[in-house]
């Protein structure tokens, strides 16, 4: 940005000299001081500018810290919320799983129309 506004500032400061030949003139040159910008390169810099500044709104809008800032609350109830935090019961809770599973087999002997037959019963 700096740089920029530099260009800018140089161009409206420092005349340079301009020889320019016209028809006009019948082959005669006419020489006259100007700025180097003039001829409209003073906008590119302009533009630069403009561009860099529209990248740092997107920046700025898009930015974490304005997401965060926007749910903020109060300090007073941010004190009331940690003193009802500190005198409340403390509420402890447990939960166990076991994934270990005792599997047991036997042989059971049945019977069906007279018939003897064997099975695998398995109990947990």
């Amino acid at each position: 940005m700096y740089g920029c506004l530099g260009a800018v500032a140089w161009c409206h400061v420092t005349t340079v000299t301009r020889l320019t030949f016209s028809s006009a003139y019948q082959g005669n040159s006419l020489m006259y001081h100007d700025s180097p910008c003039s001829n409209g390169y003073v906008y590119i810099p302009l533009a630069f500018l403009l561009m860099l500044y529209a990248v740092y709104l997107v920046e700025c809008w898009h930015c974490q810290a304005r997401h965060e800032l926007q749910h903020r609350v109060d300090v007073s109830s941010v004190r009331e919320r940690v003193g009802r935090m500190q005198q409340a019961t403390p509420c402890i809770w447990w939960k166990a799983i076991s994934y270990h599973y005792v599997r047991r087999t036997r042989q059971v002997t049945r019977y069906r129309n007279g018939d003897a037959y064997t099975t695998t019963q398995v109990r947990s």
